[in-house]
């Protein structure tokens, strides 16, 4: 469920502020022109910026936009596959709204948030888009109360796939559809129902990419070397640990990742009943901050080496996107295991290699 969750938030926070209590309102208009215009009014032009912020998603380049009697207008080209975001953020306040530059206006009306927002036409992808955030934040809340499973999560991003593959209602779909396919086979499936110019997008790239790694880094391969710090703030290879004539279980982890907490018994199991001349543990701290990383270290009992602020390094090497991953090395720096150390099965295999050279 972590993944699932976590994609959830990702759709959440791209669609800046898309939950908050406002008016949205649907306008018939002539068929779309060229560009989108966007407009703003802030209701209280003595509280309003100097300049307002656009930004594209895709690319994350801004640019500024200047607030002149509390009204700011700009225009943009129609791009119904990427998602832009109009904010700013000035002595202690702050506003923002994203969306899709399908149609002819955009226009805001602003307060400390947004008191309406009308798109024209009501063609706009933007309607559908905005229907696919409340629900999921509304499942989400049912989700929490055991109220809801996730079919119903699944079913909808599914059929934004299905039918807006050439835009970024598609791309939002198989963002969220993609994250608990099981096999590569299955997302590349997925991807394929995505026309070209959705496909080429960053994050489908990246992942594609990811998939290629993992090929390249499968078992039988050597370890991939990189460089983070140890908790006394010294900086340390992975090629310190692992190629030195021990096996060597390496844990990918994360502080706030509760599926990583979760397997810390088993690693600790593992590490008091093998540990010494012939096995060792090392725990790799992701996508987290060094502080956070040593407060969990000495929460969960964590006695094993382990390596902070390695960050994204280790997944862009190795080809994962998701935490725990658990690999196991064999004494010179093969890779033996990529996949199911998880649970018992941790002891399992331990068991297996381990067992087999007498151990």
């Amino acid at each position: 469920m972590k993944k699932s969750v976590g994609i959830i938030i990702i759709i959440v926070a791209v669609i800046a502020a898309a939950c908050t209590a406002y008016l949205l309102v649907r306008q018939h208009a002539k068929p779309c022109q060229q560009e989108t215009v966007l407009v703003g009014h802030f209701v209280s032009p003595e509280d309003a910026p100097d300049v307002v912020y656009l930004k594209d998603d895709e690319t994350e380049q801004e640019q500024s936009i200047p607030v002149e009697n509390g009204m700011f207008t700009f225009a943009i080209p129609h791009d119904k596959t990427n998602i832009f975001t109009v904010y700013y953020e000035e002595n202690g306040k702050s506003w923002g709204e994203s969306f899709v530059p399908d149609c002819d206006t955009v226009r805001y009306e602003i307060a400390e948030q947004t008191l309406e927002e009308v798109f024209v036409p009501e063609t706009s992808l933007n309607f559908e888009l905005r229907d696919f955030i409340f629900f999921c934040e509304e499942w989400y809340v049912r989700f929490q109360q055991d109220q809801a499973d996730m079919s119903e999560l699944t079913e909808y991003s599914n059929r934004l796939v299905e039918e807006y593959p050439d835009n970024f209602l598609g791309y939002a779909g198989f963002i969220y559809a993609s994250q608990d396919l099981e096999t590569e086979e299955e997302w590349l499936a997925l991807m394929n129902k995505l026309a070209p110019e959705i496909q080429a997008k960053q994050y489908i790239q990246k992942r594609k990419r990811g998939f290629e790694i993992q090929h390249e880094t499968g078992v039988g391969s050597m370890f991939k070397d990189f460089e983070a710090e140890q908790p006394d703030g010294t900086m340390m290879h992975f090629s310190d640990f692992v190629g030195k004539g021990k096996y060597v279980l390496v844990d990918f982890w994360a502080s706030w990742c509760g599926p990583c907490i979760r397997e810390t018994p088993y690693i600790r199991a593992a590490y008091d009943k093998y540990h010494g001349e012939h096995f060792d543990v090392l725990g790799v701290a992701v996508s987290d901050e060094p502080e956070n990383t040593l407060k969990a270290i000495s929460e969960h009992g964590i006695i094993w080496n382990v390596m902070l602020n390695a960050q994204k390094q280790p997944g862009e090497l190795y080809g994962f996107s998701s935490i725990p991953t658990i690999f196991l090395f064999g004494p010179d720096g093969t890779l033996l295991v990529r996949e199911g150390l998880r649970g018992d099965a941790i002891m399992d295999t331990l068991a297996v290699y381990l067992g087999k050279d007498g151990f």
